[in-house]
Order: C-alpha cells, then structure tokens, then sequence
C-alpha cells in the first residue's frame, strides 16, 4: 500500500481500473514478489526471501476472498483448494527456505496470469467485434451511423444509476446504423438493432438469450411476448428460494434471473416474461413484496 501512495501513477491505475484489470494486477503482483522470493532462497538472502515470499501470501489471501460463490459455486471452490494449497506451499517455502515449493507455486501463479490475460483479450476482441458489426450492418445496408440520443440515453441512465464513467468506449455501443430499431437489453443496457430482416444482439450468451426474447415478441405470426425487469440488490443465492415460489404461483410465465456484481455489490436482474399482461403485472407485484428494499 505504502508502494501505492508514494507513485501517483501506479494509484490512479489502481484506481481506475477495472475489476478484470486489478485481478490482471495482482497476479503480476504476486508474480513479481514470489520471483524475488526465490531469488532470495537461491541467493542465500532469508530476509528478500522472506519479504518476496510473505507478500505473495497476501496477495493469494486476498484472491481467496475476492472469490464470489454465488456466481459459480463449483468454480469457486475448486479456485478456493487452489489457493489454500498454493498458501500452504508459500508458508513451507518460506519457514523450510525450500526453493522447490515456491519455483511450484510461481509456475501456477504464472499459468493463471497467462489464462486471465488471455480471458481479457477475448473480451476486448469480442467488444471491438460488435462495433464492427454495427459498421459492418451500416455499410452492408448502405446507411450512416452515429451515436444514437435514444441508445445513448438508456446506456448513461444505466451508466448514472452505478455511478461509473462514460468513457469513450461505453458510448461507441450507442453507435446504430440509421433507420434501426433498438432492441432490448434488460440486463446491461447497451441495446443492439434491428435493420431490416437482421438482427443484431451482444454475443455474451446470458444477454443474447435475453435479447432475443425481445426480439420474439416483435416477430409475425405469434401472441406478442411481453417483458419487465426488477433489480434486486441481493446475491443470486438469497433470493432462488423465493424466486422458485414465484414460478411456480405463475406456471404461465418465465423468470428468469441474471446475476450481476457492480463494485461489490451482488444482485440479480428478474426478468418476468409471458403474453398475459395481467399475469407480468402481477407477478411484478408479487415481486416488489418479496423484496420492498428493490426497485423495478
């Protein structure tokens, strides 16, 4: 920490980042203190041993607790005997000066920064892709594009409501080629578009099923789908109980919940489905019951 306040640059880069970069942080950080630490046990030095070593340990300490388990359970726990291992093996290293354990456990740490790092480019590729499909569609279509007053100002109530920033690439997804219609996105806002007979929605699978649904209840030859989304800022875990009740007291509707973690906080996205009004607006009421502290 004390590293962190005497360089201005490395604070604001701590603290602007996102949480995909400060996980992509810390695995460089723990990275770089182990290489010292076995630097130190190679050398002979037991004091650069002991400081590289004990400050990787806070570093998976504060991995361990960064896990969200009402995200992926099975995931969590098995990253959680990871951790609790690689802890171990750094106590061993560190008490026995045996170089063997920390040269093991800097080749995990290093596989897992490689994996995350990779992760992260997906990501951005697949951010940059839909851009260019907005372009692509535009000039397919042989129309302009812009950002759109209607696309930008559901992303910025969004983007208001969580208090983050309107940086330059949030705003590129209100970029819609003229004479589209937007679509709904009930679970991060950024809409895509329909342009004639295409179809363009976000690529991420939890959202893409959503906004297909709406895509649906704007097609031909079927009772329109009708849809309403209430926020609940409680983990997903807390609420599948009460959620489950509520299906089944409206066997006629779909439920579905979306998790979210927004600076910390868990919730869920509810998002209630079906072509009888009367029963959407119902179950929307049974929801602000179970949960009078959300908000629809």
């Amino acid at each position: 920490m004390t590293a962190t306040n005497d360089n201005p640059y490395l604070k604001t880069k701590v603290m602007t980042a996102s949480p995909t970069e400060l996980r992509l942080m810390l695995l460089d950080g723990a990275v770089k203190f182990l290489q010292q630490g076995a630097k130190g046990l190679a050398d002979g030095d037991h004091e650069a041993a002991y400081n590289g070593i004990t400050r990787c340990q806070d570093i998976v300490l504060e991995l361990m607790n960064a896990l969200n388990p009402d995200v992926d359970p099975g995931l969590c726990d098995r990253l959680s005997s990871l951790y609790t291992f690689m802890y171990t093996e750094l106590v061993k290293a560190c008490s026995e000066h045996n170089q063997e354990k920390a040269d093991g456990v800097l080749k995990l740490l290093e596989y897992e920064r490689e994996t995350w790092r990779q992760l992260m480019e997906k990501l951005a590729a697949e951010n940059a892709t839909g851009a260019a499909t907005a372009d692509a569609m535009a000039e397919a279509f042989g129309v302009g594009i812009s950002i759109r007053d209607d696309a930008r100002a559901i992303l910025m109530q969004f983007i208001e409501a969580r208090g983050i920033e309107p940086t330059p690439a949030r705003m590129r997804m209100a970029r819609i080629p003229d004479g589209a219609t937007l679509i709904d996105n009930p679970i991060s806002a950024a809409p895509g578009f329909t342009i004639r007979n295409v179809h363009v929605c976000a690529g991420i699978p939890r959202i893409f099923q959503a906004m297909v649904a709406a895509v649906l209840a704007g097609l031909q030859g079927g009772t329109p789908l009708l849809s309403q989304t209430f926020r609940v800022t409680k983990p997903e875990g807390d609420i599948a109980a009460a959620l489950g009740e509520l299906a089944h007291a409206y066997p006629g509707l779909s439920i579905g919940s979306y998790p979210f973690n927004e600076g910390g906080v868990f919730g869920a996205n509810i998002v209630v489905r079906g072509t009888d009004g009367a029963s959407v607006s119902a179950a929307m009421v049974a929801l602000a019951k179970l949960f009078p502290e959300a908000t629809a």
